[in-house]
């Protein structure tokens, strides 16, 4: 059976009497993550088409303020499990007969996953708004995510060592007259071993697939300089959150793998074990 997750629509009603109202955005709650997740369309012409009196400046902040809230509130979501109507009241409306409000909560199963969901119930309720829409941010593990989650490890497990000694957070630069290459950090035991964040968490197959070619032809190029600097660069990595990318994601890591230049793969699901062996091997620089 699909795990559930709830939304709420949020509507302006432009007319009290003739209840004439339009969508202007959509709440999400993932009770699994837990996560809230409050969508709405970049520009709001559609409501100023409709409704050409709109306080559409108003209505545009209060959209923006939703966005802040919800990136706020998904960490202490789950104390509002099935109590939305505090959830609502207590971060974003209270029911004062306001022109915007929030149409009540309702069930359905995520489809795929979290982001596939979002796109689909944005898609279906705020049609005619145009294709871009403006989100509370759904977690992309990014460069920077990567990167920053390991460095958290290191400092979650030092056991008090002076990490600075041993971990170096100093970029280094590999170069010939071609091309060049810059790590993120680096640490040493025999070699130097150049850290770097690599993000595949992308939205298309050709961006997946390119940036590993490019990559792996970056680190090819550079080989004989890797080696007779004894350095190895260890790309840290993170896979597509959609999973149908899945597939075009294990072809990149074959690419980067068959790469003749000293390196290591770490996948993120492997960052502990990774992050294990750089406090255990790391030699004081």
């Amino acid at each position: 059976m699909n795990k559930q997750f709830s939304y709420s629509i949020l509507k302006y009603r432009h007319n009290h009497v003739v209840e004439e109202s339009l969508n202007i955005g959509v709440l999400f709650f993932f009770a699994d993550s837990p996560k809230v997740v409050f969508v709405a369309p970049p520009h709001i012409k559609r409501l100023s088409h409709a409704f050409p009196d709109a306080p559409i400046q108003s209505v545009n902040a209060l959209l923006k303020s939703f966005n802040s809230q919800a990136q706020k509130l998904s960490e202490k979501a789950i104390s509002y499990l099935n109590d939305y109507d505090s959830l609502i009241s207590e971060w974003f409306l209270t029911p004062n007969g306001s022109s915007v409000y929030f149409d009540g909560f309702r069930q359905a199963p995520i489809w795929k996953n979290e982001a596939e969901t979002i796109n689909y119930f944005t898609t279906k309720y705020l049609a005619g708004y145009g294709k871009s829409l403006t989100e509370s941010k759904v977690t992309v593990h990014s460069e920077s995510y990567i990167l920053n989650k390991y460095k958290q490890l290191l400092t979650d497990n030092s056991g008090g060592r002076q990490l600075n000694a041993f971990v170096k957070e100093e970029k280094v630069e590999v170069k010939n007259e071609l091309i060049s290459f810059t790590s993120d950090s680096y640490w040493q035991n025999g070699t130097q071993n150049l850290v770097k964040a690599v993000s595949f968490d992308l939205q298309s197959e050709d961006g997946i697939e390119t940036k590993a070619l490019a990559l792996a032809k970056k680190l090819e190029v550079l080989s004989s300089v890797l080696q007779d600097n004894q350095q190895r660069v260890d790309l840290l990595l993170s896979k597509p959150s959609n999973r149908d990318l899945i597939g075009v994601y294990k072809s990149a890591t074959s690419i980067l793998q068959n790469t003749n230049a000293p390196h290591k793969l770490i996948e993120e699901k492997k960052l502990v074990q990774y992050t294990n062996k750089v406090l255990t091997d790391a030699i004081e620089i």
